[in-house]
């Protein structure tokens, strides 16, 4: 008896093993969405949506990586039921318009697009995802339009800039393509000067980068590269440590290169 009655109150003394919520099995899920893990936050917006079957951020979530992995049907039935669940989410309708799109039905994801931007018309995403649609149904003007308001509206986001100037690239108006890396900051621009072999250029442009994302990695290893060619070693070194830094805390994975580089400049005159 005395030993049962200890093992008992053992058992008793073990505390039980708390069950994630639904905004913990969310965070996880975003955890993974930003290490490019589709498949694991998939997993764990779902589990949320298990606990929470109206909590909107694990639907919209579920959208995101489901169309990350290229599941275009069920990502559409994903963000429909984040739109039911709060009908004024811009995030939810952008997801939307994104999928439609892949889907070919571009017409009803520019009225989408639309839907996005009278609910957020300060956010830069509508705008952008409207002139991806446009361009897909080759009314390039309003495309290049759409993409400018999104750029006014984010002037420090370099897939708006990656956007207009591929288009522009498209039509043969390369001096104007390459005018829209004039914007400062962006770190592309810094690419391009790297490949003509502008190396003090295009370290003043990979500098002025960090200073508006100190996180960016891209143009913290573009620092990298640049210093090696100018051989500043030392300082080189030092921009390398801190890319080891940015990969700890998350911020991108040593191996990758560049986003949707774009070095589509080669027969433009020097200035």
């Amino acid at each position: 008896m005395p030993r049962k009655t200890v093992f008992i109150k053992k058992q008793q003394d073990i505390p039980d093993t708390p069950r994630k919520t639904a905004k913990q099995w969310v965070e996880e899920g975003n955890m993974h969405y930003k290490e490019k893990r589709y498949a694991e936050a998939l997993a764990a917006y779902k589990e949320a949506i298990k606990r929470d079957a109206k909590m909107v951020s694990a639907h919209i979530g579920k959208g995101n990586a489901l169309f990350e992995l290229e599941s275009y049907q069920a990502a559409l039935t994903a963000y429909e039921r984040a739109i039911q669940l709060k009908p004024s989410s811009a995030e939810a309708y952008n997801g939307k318009g994104k999928v439609l799109m892949m889907l070919d039905f571009n017409e009803e994801a520019l009225e989408v697009c639309e839907q996005a931007i009278q609910l957020a018309p300060q956010s830069g995403d509508g705008y952008y995802n409207k002139g991806q649609v446009l361009w897909m149904l080759d009314r390039n003007d309003e495309a290049l339009a759409a993409y400018e308001q999104a750029i006014q509206l984010a002037p420090n986001n370099a897939s708006f800039y990656n956007a207009k100037a591929l288009l522009l690239n498209e039509l043969e108006r390369k001096e104007e393509a390459f005018a829209a890396y004039e914007a400062k900051f962006i770190s592309n621009k810094g690419v391009f000067l790297q490949s003509t072999k502008c190396y003090a250029e295009a370290l003043t442009v990979f500098e002025q980068a960090v200073q508006v994302d100190p996180n960016y990695i891209y143009a913290w290893k573009g620092k990298v590269e640049v210093l090696r060619q100018l051989r500043r070693y030392e300082e080189a070194e030092e921009a390398e440590e801190k890319v080891a830094q940015l990969v700890e805390e998350g911020y991108g994975d040593d191996e990758d290169e560049f986003p949707d580089l774009i070095l589509i400049f080669p027969e433009l005159p020097r200035s």
